[in-house]
């Protein structure tokens, strides 16, 4: 009598797990985009075997950073205001945020990243044949380079500038390199890293480096620095909280004051603080700062806490990092003001 209960009860429980399997495996099929999916670990060891390196990514590697140096050098062209550099800059995000998710849909279709990486070299080398097209300004360059750069240097105002700039860097580096990789350790898929990166674009730079002469006149270069900095503490907060990856499309805005103000800022500071003949020295200067120095050790830290604190945690910790670097710069630029009024009290005296 008690082994056949117990053959009776083994049965029930048999049938009652093949009902729940059967139970939540129709809920697996329809899956609300908006809730949270199924994550892969975050670590380096994890995500390298989706990312594993192809051949011929150095010689991409090499064009990309061709490119980079020829589009640095084109800022002598445009030695006017922010506002005229941001609306030519303006046209670089439509491109990125035209094909970004043209490139995630290739990459989901195909499962390898060779036919984005050769309409990406395609698209490069199109690049530099309409720049031997056009009609570049003869530079004016100065009598003496290393004094009149090292006159800007002596200037505290400018190093202050450079120590904002570092701490942005870092910001960029996490969400230029790192982004993506969260994103898909998460659950997005290619083509919603390619539609972040259109949200990026369309949503948040284009119409920021459009207005960014009006930013810039009414708010300030340092301001704006600040500025961007509280929003790196919010948009990274907001990232240590996600799981579900479709809600990383509303947050993506933030990007139009993180880099497409921001970006102008720099390329219009550096125009404004160098003297006559200096200015593309200047604004290399300030651009190797933002992302030779900050966004690079972005990315290493941002590489040792994806490896060692998860993902999440190294966004907690990164927003941390932000509130504090938006402290140091209210203080920055208080005493840069309370510098300036003394200047011009000693300077009304003098009179």
């Amino acid at each position: 009598m008690s082994t056949s209960f117990l053959l009776q009860s083994r049965q029930r429980n048999r049938r009652r797990k093949k009902i729940l399997l059967a139970h939540k495996q129709r809920n697996a099929e329809i899956q609300d985009p908006f809730l949270p999916v199924q994550r892969r670990s975050c670590s380096s060891h994890t995500l390298l075997r989706l990312y594993s390196p192809k051949k011929g990514s150095g010689l991409l590697l090499l064009l990309w950073v061709l490119i980079h140096t020829v589009r640095h050098s084109l800022l002598r062209k445009y030695q006017k205001t922010g506002a005229i550099f941001g609306r030519q800059r303006m046209w670089g995000s439509i491109g990125w945020g035209t094909f970004a998710p043209i490139a995630g849909t290739l990459n989901d279709h195909t499962g390898d990243f060779l036919v984005s990486w050769t309409v990406m070299a395609v698209m490069l080398l199109l690049f530099l044949w309409n720049i031997s097209k056009m009609e570049l300004l003869k530079p004016h360059f100065s009598q003496n380079i290393l004094r009149d750069v090292g006159a800007v240097f002596k200037s505290k105002e400018f190093l202050i500038f450079e120590v904002m700039i570092f701490m942005n860097g870092v910001g960029t580096g996490m969400v230029w390199f790192y982004l993506i990789w969260f994103v898909r350790s998460i659950g997005g898929s290619e083509l919603l890293c390619g539609l972040s990166l259109a949200v990026q674009s369309f949503g948040g730079a284009i119409p920021f480096m459009f207005f960014s002469g009006w930013f810039i006149k009414k708010v300030g270069h340092f301001n704006l620095l600040i500025v961007a900095l509280m929003t790196y503490v919010l948009r990274f907060l907001f990232y240590s909280y996600l799981y579900s990856p479709w809600w990383i499309l509303p947050m993506e805005l933030s990007h139009g004051i993180t880099f497409g103000l921001y970006y102008t800022v720099l390329a219009s500071y550096g125009k404004m603080s160098s003297k006559p003949g200096v200015e593309a020295t200047t604004q290399s200067v300030i651009f190797s700062t933002h992302e030779g120095l900050g966004a690079s050790l972005g990315c290493v830290f941002a590489g040792i806490g994806f490896d060692y604190l998860e993902c999440h945690r190294t966004f907690f910790f990164a927003s941390m990092f932000f509130a504090c670097g938006s402290l140091v710069g209210l203080m920055l630029r208080f005493a840069l003001r309370r510098r300036t009024a003394v200047i011009k009290i000693i300077s009304v005296n003098e009179q």
